[in-house]
């Protein structure tokens, strides 16, 4: 129906349809482990969304038990870093929240995530993301949320993707402190791999699961692209960071990470907005506003480049088999050798190897 469609015609005709994207629920359960299930649910119009995850922590601290209100608004906010990748296949230009409720500052957050956050996304499809109105988000809930209040600790909580920054990340502080922890995200045996070599025996381990009907969507020519992943790694982070206690989340993002030479519609279009500065700022100052106080979220590596980066990289030897960059390869846990990730990460490493 719509594959054959321009992308003006797609999506004129997707917005006028699905008027309203509705983040209808959440739910979670933890047991006595501290491993956390959630699932979310999210609706626009007939069809209908359940994406789930499960987080698992593996290693000597014990998992918290935390307050129902304050895991209700963890929960709460993991989910609505997972909206972005279900709202893009209609973009429908009204969100209503009726999972939780958001003040105007939150508001204000959330909807920049939505347009300058999803910038590559909608210079693809070619939307009027700058327009006013293009999108609103509105929330009536009266679920009870809360902050958590209490200090935390000081050993870092590292999410780990498998490239070489994280790794460079993950040497440089878990040769400081024997209780630095490594978070993963659905994590292929080379990752594992690679903690094993590091020598991190504290990980929390997240398996995410997209809602096979969004692949249904996308095969029958609804929108599709980049949304920013860094924002669900981000609450995937602050919640294993609340539950296991432990106050910075250590980011490995570089400074290349703000630069873009691509203007649509006025504004700079950043491809890594998720890891960007803006963002991390962002979150830093939203994080300690309404989900702990205590909480800090930074990246160690951003005031080097990537040629830093990868010379430091090139001195770790016992890592250099488990490593892996290309995102082609990701489901076989190779390298396919010939993306433009594989070609890039091959002539930043070729200077030092």
């Amino acid at each position: 129906m719509l594959a054959g469609m321009d992308r003006a015609s797609a999506l004129s005709r997707l917005r006028a349809e699905y008027p309203c994207f509705v983040y209808e629920d959440y739910e979670w359960e933890q047991d006595a482990s501290g491993r956390v299930a959630c699932a979310f649910h999210f609706r626009v119009g007939e069809i209908e969304f359940r994406p789930s995850c499960e987080i698992d922590f593996v290693g000597s601290s014990p998992a918290r038990l935390l307050p129902r209100e304050v895991m209700h608004n963890l929960v709460f906010h993991l989910g609505l870093a997972e909206l972005p990748s279900y709202w893009k296949a209609t973009c429908s230009p009204r969100v209503e929240l009726r999972a939780g409720s958001l003040d105007a500052e939150q508001t204000a957050f959330w909807t920049t995530l939505l347009t300058d956050g999803m910038g590559e996304f909608h210079y693809a499809n070619q939307t009027p993301f700058a327009d006013p109105g293009f999108v609103s988000i509105s929330s009536a809930s009266q679920r009870s949320h809360a902050q958590f209040g209490e200090a935390l600790e000081d050993s870092p909580l590292i999410p780990v993707g498998g490239g070489k920054d994280s790794l460079v990340t993950l040497d440089l502080l878990g040769q400081r402190d024997a209780r630095a922890a490594a978070l993963a995200i659905n994590p292929p045996p080379s990752t594992q791999e690679a903690l094993r070599l590091a020598d991190i025996s504290e990980r929390v381990v997240v398996n995410r699961r997209l809602d096979s009907r969004l692949l249904e969507l996308n095969r029958a020519g609804f929108l599709n692209g980049h949304t920013p992943f860094g924002a669900v790694i981000a609450f995937a982070s602050a919640l294993a960071a609340v539950v296991l206690g432990r106050k910075p989340i250590v980011l490995s993002n570089e400074s290349s990470s703000d630069y873009s030479p691509l203007l649509y519609a006025g504004r700079v279009i950043n491809h890594q907005f998720g890891k960007s500065w803006s963002l991390e700022a962002a979150m830093q100052r939203y994080f300690a506003r309404y989900l702990a106080a205590d909480l800090h979220y930074f990246s160690l590596l951003r005031p080097f480049n990537e040629l830093q980066i990868a010379r430091r990289f090139s001195e770790l030897r016992h890592l250099h088999q488990a490593f892996r960059s290309c995102n082609r390869g990701r489901k076989s846990d190779t390298w396919c050798g010939a993306c433009p990730k594989c070609l890039s990460t091959f002539i930043i490493l070729a200077p030092f190897l």
